[in-house]
């Protein structure tokens, strides 16, 4: 069988930043144009954008599960994190920015910290660390319903604005629950090809052990991934149906999350170019388009 994975983690990396980038242009520059340019633009650049957040999930997986210096790699996300919310608590804080809106979107960065230590957790050995994956699970859910209670208690087109005190905007989640199911699927991706080889040894006697590390035990795990981005999209969705004052990423534009498993299925399982300068510019690269995407529509808007 010809091996058709063929795309690097470095590859996953590029097109998770470029659809984020096409993911944020889209929601500050729809606000320059007319009302039907905006409508489509805007919605051509977030179902473009969706792509990214499974992408991002997926390479942290890979990354916790073989890295060689996790406490590295997690200083490097709570550093982040704490430049992301410190701005983020200016925003809410400052009424003069007029940026109070924008603290309620959450760190996209710790949710990565988070989703880092529960993998950390569950791939250990010890079930009394295995067990402490609860917590990042339950900070994650504790942000999901601090917003929905705000949304819910909140006047839709009133100047009062209900705020939740105990887990206050700047300290929340991006997308609370959903990353951290992307993430934990992603891991279980790994345990499903397992089981399934296990499965395969007692009917050919072919070791399962044996097979991994292989282009088919690879494909294996890439389909479970797969799999999971669509299970996780689609349970996403369904919690429109439940109850609609609690999503927050309108469901009808997340779905297309599951094109991710395109690129995730041809994933090899391989780090590719790794320059110290590439990870350092892949972390401050979401700082940098995000200044350089608002600097430009400034610029348009006092033209």
């Amino acid at each position: 069988m010809k091996n058709i994975n063929k795309l690097s983690s470095f590859h996953l990396k590029i097109i998770a930043m470029v659809t984020m980038a096409f993911d944020h242009i889209g929601v500050v520059f729809a606000s320059l144009w007319g009302a039907q340019y905006k409508y489509n633009f805007y919605l051509a650049c977030r179902y473009i954008g969706r792509i990214a957040l499974p992408l991002y999930c997926f390479l942290l997986v890979e990354s916790v599960l073989h890295t060689t210096h996790y406490k590295k790699y997690n200083i490097k996300l709570g550093i982040m994190a704490i430049i992301i919310s410190s701005a983020l608590a200016v925003c809410q804080f400052v009424p003069n920015l007029g940026l109070e809106s924008v603290a309620d979107a959450g760190n996209i960065f710790i949710d990565l910290l988070l989703g880092s230590v529960m993998i950390y957790c569950l791939k250990n050995d010890k079930k009394w660390v295995k067990a402490l994956a609860i917590l990042p699970i339950s900070i994650a859910i504790l942000s999901f319903v601090a917003k929905a209670i705000e949304q819910s208690e909140s006047c839709m087109g009133c100047a009062y604005k209900f705020t939740v005190l105990w887990y206050p905007a700047f300290l929340r989640l991006q997308y609370d629950w959903l990353s951290l199911a992307f993430m934990l699927g992603y891991f279980l991706s790994y345990y499903v090809a397992k089981l399934i080889y296990k499965i395969r040894e007692e009917q050919t006697g072919v070791d399962a052990s044996s097979m991994e590390g292989t282009p088919e035990w690879r494909m294996m795990v890439n389909i479970s991934s797969v799999l999971f981005t669509v299970i996780v999209s689609i349970a996403y969705h369904m919690v429109d149906y439940i109850n609609h004052d609690i999503v927050f990423w309108v469901p009808s534009i997340q779905i297309a999350a599951i094109a991710a498993g395109l690129f995730l299925f041809f994933y090899s399982g391989k780090r590719g170019y790794n320059a110290k300068w590439f990870n350092w510019f892949s972390y401050l690269f979401y700082i940098m388009h995000i200044v350089i995407i608002f600097g430009i529509s400034y610029l348009i808007y006092m033209l």
